[in-house]
């Protein structure tokens, strides 16, 4: 799903429609997979500010699910500690 222009908007009120995840497989491994394509995509620029809240509504998912998937992306080097995307490459 490309963000384009509206990427900056996940830091705010979202206009993303609610992500239906498939029942049939781990929801965190499809949160997961869809951030990461949309950081290594740039469909979520460096800088953008990713919210925890945000993220569980769009992927109608737990926060919790959510925080798990920011500790993974951290671990990848894909987001900072303080939820922000990273440059690629740093």
């Amino acid at each position: 799903m490309a963000l384009g222009k509206s990427a900056g908007k996940l830091a705010g009120k979202s206009s993303h429609k609610v992500v239906r995840l498939s029942r049939t497989k781990d929801q965190g491994d499809d949160v997961l997979a869809e951030l990461r394509k949309r950081i290594v995509g740039y469909d979520l620029p460096p800088g953008t500010r990713l919210r925890e809240h945000d993220l569980a509504d769009e992927f109608n998912v737990s926060r919790a699910r959510i925080r798990d998937t920011f500790g993974i992306l951290e671990e990848r080097g894909l987001i900072a500690e303080n939820g922000q995307v990273n440059l690629l490459g740093n």
